[in-house]
């Protein structure tokens, strides 16, 4: 731990936590699986002081994807997908990039063409940009051209585009809690999704004179985390937001029915597909 002095000049200043031997963690970042935790602080006069490393909010731990683009009239999409990640959510992305210097011009095009197809299935990229999962001042970020020559299906008057952004799967979840008619035990809130938040936007421009059926949007909020769904459509412009920020803390066995309750509500966010009316209808 760092401690600078306070404004008085005496020793209550603000302390960082820092672990010096993880390899891909920035300054003043801990690993998530000491957070929380107990530790001994030994001060330079061999005093001992029991510390609790402190604990990073949801809003720190951050996974936002956004695509941007267009959908042309014959289905086609044109865009750019980014993902940036900080905090706890960052390590994974940061390994896996550690031995960017030694990628060879066909390693990068298998990435940027796997990484686009994670967006719409058969989609090629290009123009990738990555960052040395090593660096630890290198801000985590990756982001690749996308194009898709079949992003949305034709039928009739109208075209189908599947939605480039997850759903949540919580009815297993649901089920197993609504299964049990008590509940004995606490509920630990960081266990249902995690104490982080995902960021999802997806911006199109789509043709002149084409309408999307747009799903109702829905905000649900609880002591287990909040979750925010939004569909609009301006002029040429789709705009559609997922976000979903976990939470920590221990809630009474009697809060099941309030956990529940906000699941269903995620899970009634079910859309995966987006009808477009065009403008022969």
């Amino acid at each position: 731990a760092l401690e600078r002095p306070g404004g008085d000049g005496g020793r209550d200043g603000v302390r960082q936590f820092l672990d010096p031997t993880a390899e891909l963690a920035p300054f003043g970042e801990l690993d998530p699986d000491l957070q929380g935790e107990f530790g001994l602080l030994v001060k330079p006069d061999g005093n001992g002081e029991r510390v609790t490393l402190p604990e990073a909010p949801p809003s720190a731990n951050v996974e936002a994807n956004r695509l941007v683009g267009r959908l042309d009239p014959d289905g086609a999409f044109g865009g750019r997908f980014s993902e940036r990640v900080s905090g706890s959510r960052q390590y994974r992305l940061r390994q896996s990039l550690t031995s960017i210097g030694t990628l060879s011009a066909d390693q990068r095009d298998r990435m940027a063409r796997s990484l686009a197809n994670t967006v719409f299935d058969g989609a090629s990229g290009d123009s990738l940009v990555l960052f040395d999962g090593r660096d630890l001042d290198a801000e985590p970020r990756i982001s690749v051209s996308v194009q898709a020559p079949r992003a949305a299906t034709h039928s009739g008057n109208e075209y189908i585009l599947t939605l480039p952004l997850p759903t949540y799967k919580v009815s297993p979840i649901i089920q197993e809690l609504e299964s049990h008619k008590t509940r004995r035990y606490p509920i630990d809130a960081a266990r249902v999704f995690g104490p982080s938040t995902a960021d999802w936007v997806v911006e199109l421009t789509v043709p002149a004179g084409w309408r999307a059926k747009l799903p109702p949007g829905d905000t649900a909020t609880s002591a287990f985390g909040s979750y925010r769904a939004s569909y609009a459509q301006d002029g040429q412009t789709v705009r559609i937001e997922r976000r979903l920020v976990g939470a920590r803390g221990i809630e009474p066995p009697e809060r099941v029915g309030d956990l529940i309750a906000w699941l269903k509500r995620i899970a009634a966010d079910d859309a995966e597909y987006l009808v477009f009316e065009t403008a022969g209808k």
